[in-house]
């Protein structure tokens, strides 16, 4: 009796795919893998091994298969993507050496960390008032300098899930009124800070009313410390998302501007799901960019033949995921053009996230306004955000749905690899991910016909102030978020955080 095939898994990496291949082109032949190894002068077993990506396929091989299969070039034309899976797999041992290397080399800290250090306390509960920026982002503090440095204090701000801890010089402004000190124009201090790469800001000891505040700002050339950028949940958790993202980025720009073009190759095929070893040499939140900009262009790629509106369901539950539709320049073009294709200003599109109690209650202050700060950008742009605590949903992956025709998978967020895509289009699949979308939506919390409704709903289940938000929002507005903090890195911005306070703060 015949033995049953071993079924394969082509969508699991390029070397898969090309066994999938070979053994699709040897099949429609008729042959047997004994039969293809007489015409390639190898044994069935080298066949099979192939096949079931046991062993990698050298360019000669893939050339005599398309010759002796007919296939036209089929097989040859994804041995770069194979090639490249082969040469990060060597490298992975290398790699691994050198991320320890240089985690031998860091300085050490008092503490060491095994949670991300801002994480809230079991018993922690939620506070509808704000608090002081020190208890809005745990792990957040000031202390002195090194004694040669010429600053006065330095700002540390802790590492996160994926971004990582960061510090800032902080160098006080002389002022002989502490409520105007718009005419300072001193310059930024240097020394050891600057040559350290450390991030320098200007800090000033201003009043809110009758309250002391510390206020920040990046360059007097851009702004005055203004009152609007003093220190509180707002700001603290936007400087925290921004230095940290940027110097992760930073450190693996040369990296990354490698890594970008040989990746998009997996776009030719119609699903994938990528290890992380393949980027092993990228910090957890490169390898997070690379998730999501391939996600946002696969995606785009196959909404290009769309009519309909389609649904999206969204996988954030942290405001440090939800910050990149606020800072990555990809997902805002990304998120500004499927808006404009697929809104109008009467008909918005829908985005269902997933949020349950716990990931809201594990959340400090700072990251909750991350996450109402993303929300509120995308209600600018006429995305309907509905938020579903149901923690049932809370597995499922990322997916655009368009009705009655097809179901984009797309995921980057806590998953197991830098990206798991696929596209599907039969019957059974579409009714399943319309039961989500509708159950989705039908369990929101914010299920209100006006943005300023949801918004205000989605705020409370956060326990943030509304109040608070537009207020802090029009401030920020006025002034522009550049003055307070500016990305080095060319693939962060602003934009998101300016249009989020300005739709904020003109809300009826």
């Amino acid at each position: 009796m015949a033995q049953t095939p071993r079924e394969l898994a082509p969508h699991t990496s390029a070397k898969h795919y090309f066994g999938a291949q070979l053994r699709t082109w040897r099949e429609r032949r008729l042959w047997s893998q004994a039969r293809l190894g007489e015409h390639l002068h190898v044994s069935a077993d080298l066949i099979a091994k192939v096949e079931k990506a046991l062993r990698w396929p050298s360019a000669e091989f893939a050339a005599a298969c398309d010759s002796v299969l007919a296939t036209g070039g089929a097989l040859a034309e994804f041995l770069p993507l194979v090639d490249l899976e082969r040469c990060q797999e060597r490298a992975t041992v290398a790699a691994t050496a050198r991320a320890v290397r240089a985690a031998v080399s860091q300085p050490r800290h008092s503490i060491t960390l095994t949670t991300p250090t801002f994480a809230a306390l079991p018993d922690e509960t939620v506070s509808d008032a704000p608090t002081g920026w020190e208890s809005a982002l745990p792990g957040a503090q000031l202390t002195a300098p090194p004694p040669a440095w010429p600053v006065d204090r330095l700002l540390t701000l802790p590492r996160g899930r994926a971004v990582p801890a960061t510090t800032l010089t902080l160098s006080s402004i002389p002022s002989q009124d502490r409520r105007d000190i718009s005419g300072f124009t001193g310059a930024l201090a240097g020394g050891h800070a600057a040559a350290s790469g450390l991030r320098a800001l200007l800090a000033a000891d201003l009043l809110d009313g009758d309250t002391p505040v510390l206020a920040v700002a990046t360059t007097p050339t851009l702004g005055m410390v203004a009152p609007a950028y003093r220190l509180d949940a707002f700001t603290i958790g936007i400087l925290w998302a921004m230095c940290g993202m940027d110097d992760a980025l930073l450190v693996d720009d040369a990296a990354l501007a490698d890594r970008i073009p040989q990746l998009r190759h997996y776009a030719q095929l119609p699903g994938s799901a990528v290890s992380r070893d393949i980027a092993a040499e990228l910090n957890t939140l490169s390898q997070m960019w690379l998730g999501s900009d391939f996600c946002a262009r696969y995606i785009s790629l196959r909404l290009d033949a769309t009519t309909g509106r389609p649904v999206f369901w969204t996988r954030e539950q942290y405001g440090e995921e939800a910050s990149t539709w606020l800072l990555f320049r990809h997902k805002i073009a990304y998120l500004r053009t499927t808006s404009e294709r697929f809104t109008t200003p009467t008909a918005p599109a829908t985005r269902v996230f997933c949020i349950p109690e716990t990931a809201v209650q594990s959340s400090p202050h700072a990251e909750r306004v991350l996450l109402l700060l993303s929300a509120a950008f995308m209600e600018s742009l006429r995305v309907a955000v509905y938020v579903n605590p149901d923690p049932t949903y809370a597995s499922v992956e990322g997916f655009v749905l368009t009705p009655h025709s097809q179901v984009i998978l797309a995921t980057w967020v806590r998953a197991d690899g830098l990206w798991h895509v696929d596209a599907l289009d039969r019957r059974s699949s579409l009714r399943r991910y319309d039961d989500v979308a509708r159950g989705g939506q039908a369990g929101s919390i914010a299920a209100g016909s006006r943005p300023e409704h949801r918004l205000q709903t989605f705020a409370d289940y956060l326990g943030l102030d509304w109040s608070w938000l537009r207020r802090r929002s029009a401030e920020l507005a006025a002034v522009g978020v550049e003055g307070l903090i500016r990305p080095r890195s060319r693939l962060l911005t602003t934009d998101g955080i300016n249009a989020a306070c300005r739709y904020l703060a003109s809300l009826p």
